[in-house]
């Protein structure tokens, strides 16, 4: 967009000199969002110790041979579907279960609130409950949310930051397929066998607070107040550049990638975009594997266009 490439009159509004061409760059910007939820363990030897960062044998073992106890990360991630979900071929939630070490502070250490005291001294102490023992974190996540935002242009200089709206949960069915998430991510904890290695946190994560008289995974107003101060980024984000028929009004590139503001006279010629930002819709997935498939696509395209160079 910085370059002249994009929505016309956004451009011309940051002052952007001469545009290219008139096309939704920025549009249809989708990403996962997902709930980070800490758990007690029952018996905090269950984790792994610590492995030492300044193991010379352990660091050539992971760069070297891709082995070794660095190279394993104690993470598990599982898929099912909500009673939302229209179409069970494709899963629309997934968790993942990640070991905390000892003294490892939680997700929501690091996102107090500097202008809210109150909590702020909440989470701190939240924090110390969890990081006195090895725990575990559940995050939980709408793999193929319904709403997309956008990004736009902050100002004209390469130096600012652009103005990204991830546009999460504008869509109901979003937030009622998160809500529904969370609550069998506790059910799970809370009445499967599953429970006798892993519990709740004693104290509630700030600001939120328990249902003195239900189980957590029947407590509406705790699950509906995580989603709202703790849903976040997955940072899985696809779709800003969409691949699809040039003749349409919602594209960016064609099939093969180009740009298509290059492919009429007068355009950017022999522009490409090579990454996720090209997939029409979010990946059932993390997108990092699908990030490289557009890489080497990408990659042949532009060697079969480009025959004669060497």
């Amino acid at each position: 967009m910085l370059s002249g490439v994009g929505p016309k009159q956004h451009l011309k509004n940051k002052g952007i000199g001469h545009v290219f061409g008139n096309i939704p760059v920025g549009n249809n910007y989708c990403d996962q969002v997902s709930v980070n939820i800490d758990f007690r363990l029952t018996q905090p030897n269950l984790a792994e110790p610590m492995f030492s960062l300044d193991n010379i044998s352990q660091l050539y073992q992971v760069t070297v041979q891709g082995k070794g106890l660095m190279s394993e990360k104690p993470n598990t991630m599982m898929y099912w579907s909500t009673k939302y979900n229209n179409d069970t071929t494709y899963p629309d939630i997934y968790m993942y279960l990640t070991v905390n070490r000892k003294g490892s502070e939680p997700a929501i250490s690091s996102n107090a609130m500097a202008n809210s005291k109150t909590l702020e001294r909440q989470i701190k102490r939240y924090s110390r409950q969890m990081i006195s023992n090895n725990y575990v974190s559940l995050g939980t996540g709408l793999v193929r949310p319904v709403s997309c935002g956008t990004i736009r242009l902050n100002t004209s200089s390469i130096n600012d930051q652009p103005l990204i709206d991830p546009n999460f949960l504008a869509n109901p069915s979003d937030r009622l397929r998160l809500r529904e998430a969370i609550a069998d991510t506790f059910h799970f904890v809370e009445t499967t066998s599953f429970g006798r290695y892993v519990r709740p946190s004693i104290l509630p994560m700030p600001p939120c607070q328990y249902c003195p008289d239900v189980p957590i995974y029947r407590c509406n107003t705790y699950i509906d107040c995580l989603i709202d101060n703790w849903a976040g980024a997955e940072i899985h984000p696809v779709g800003s550049c969409r691949m699809g028929d040039p003749h349409r009004t919602d594209t960016v590139v064609d099939p093969r990638l180009r740009v298509k503001a290059g492919l009429s006279k007068g355009g950017v010629h022999r522009l490409r975009v090579v990454d996720a930002s090209i997939y029409p819709e979010i990946i059932n997935a993390n997108t990092n594997a699908a990030a490289m498939l557009a890489g080497e696509m990408g990659a042949q395209f532009i060697h079969k266009d480009n025959k004669g160079y060497k």
